[in-house]
């Protein structure tokens, strides 16, 4: 499977509303459209089939959430019937699906599958969902007639009475989930827990890496997990050494930066590339350590300008990016 979106770029995990009253169920009604309440008649005990219905619902919309249970594999294939695979998902009941196919628009770049609880699927071009009740089971990329790529970013799975989704977030997911949900997400910098107000990650990443690079023009830094080292060598000239935006690195974030090069000099600046000027290394004074920190909940880089430390020898040869 692949992973290749941020949680922004794809739909918010479901949270069912309004779970149904078993003490209000009729002999026609409940007090929820979780389902199709069934009417008396013909001999068939009607009260006693919507209050287990009601129970039902409950248990699998509230002790869980929306999400698959298993199955659903989506495949790339030449025009736009893309295929999906048998599968079971949870939306106020199990629902199963059969297998089959899905006529997608063309020239997407970026559309989203979903699960019907009537057992049907539909296509959107947003990440808003359908009105009616429904499960996000993947999203698709179309171009000339043909889907070309299908991803499973921030697909929810039911496990273990959890919800667990996949993005490719460089830090905390960077989306905003309804207030009430909890559920899992595993990204590039840990596992974090969503406690229905904040994300917390259970599991941080704590590889470091060793980086170095030969200057021929502007750097910008990719985060790499938790930490890393930059060996820079700006080959004689003068060049930016460019920082990720903070909102797109790990919480607590740290970096070294050294100019390792026999002559020239280093800027580091922020994101924007001329906005702020952090400092300039030179062969005589070459090391600084940024690192991001929460201020006022938002994860950013410390005002500067930097004071650069004492020169930091340069390391076995590493890999280049």
């Amino acid at each position: 499977m692949s992973y290749n979106y941020s949680a922004s770029q794809v739909p918010i995990p479901m949270v069912p509303t309004a779970p149904p009253s078993v003490a209000a169920c009729t002999d026609s009604t409940t007090t929820a459209a979780m389902y199709v309440p069934l009417e008396s008649g013909e001999g068939v005990p009607a009260l006693g089939w919507n209050q287990n219905c009601a129970t039902t619902a409950a248990a699998f919309a509230f002790g869980g959430g929306y999400g698959v249970i298993q199955g659903f594999v989506l495949s790339t294939v030449s025009g736009l019937a893309l295929p999906i695979g048998a599968g079971v998902a949870n939306c106020n009941t199990a629902v199963p699906y059969a297998g089959g196919t899905q006529v997608v628009p063309d020239n997407t770049t970026l559309g989203f599958l979903w699960l019907l609880q009537n057992g049907t699927t539909t296509p959107t071009t947003t990440i808003t969902p359908p009105s009616s009740n429904c499960v996000y089971i993947g999203n698709f990329t179309t171009s000339g007639g043909n889907v070309t790529a299908v991803d499973y970013s921030g697909v929810c799975y039911c496990i273990g009475g959890n919800l667990i989704r996949t993005t490719n977030d460089r830090s905390a997911p960077a989306d905003t989930p309804s207030a009430g949900t909890y559920f899992h997400t595993i990204t590039q910098a840990g596992h974090y827990v969503f406690n229905g107000s904040n994300y917390f990650n259970l599991n941080p990443v704590s590889t470091s890496y060793t980086i170095s690079a030969t200057l021929s023009g502007n750097y910008t830094a990719i985060p790499q997990d938790n930490g890393c080292t930059f060996f820079v060598d700006p080959s004689g000239s003068t060049y930016k050494f460019i920082l990720p935006n903070p909102a797109d690195v790990p919480y607590n974030w740290s970096i070294s930066i050294n100019n390792s090069g026999s002559s020239g000099s280093i800027q580091v600046y922020d994101y924007t590339g001329t906005t702020t000027l952090y400092c300039t290394l030179t062969t005589t004074n070459t090391t600084i350590a940024p690192f991001t920190t929460k201020l006022s909940g938002a994860v950013a880089f410390p005002a500067g300008p930097w004071t650069p430390g004492k020169p930091t020898p340069s390391p076995a040869p590493g890999p280049t990016p």
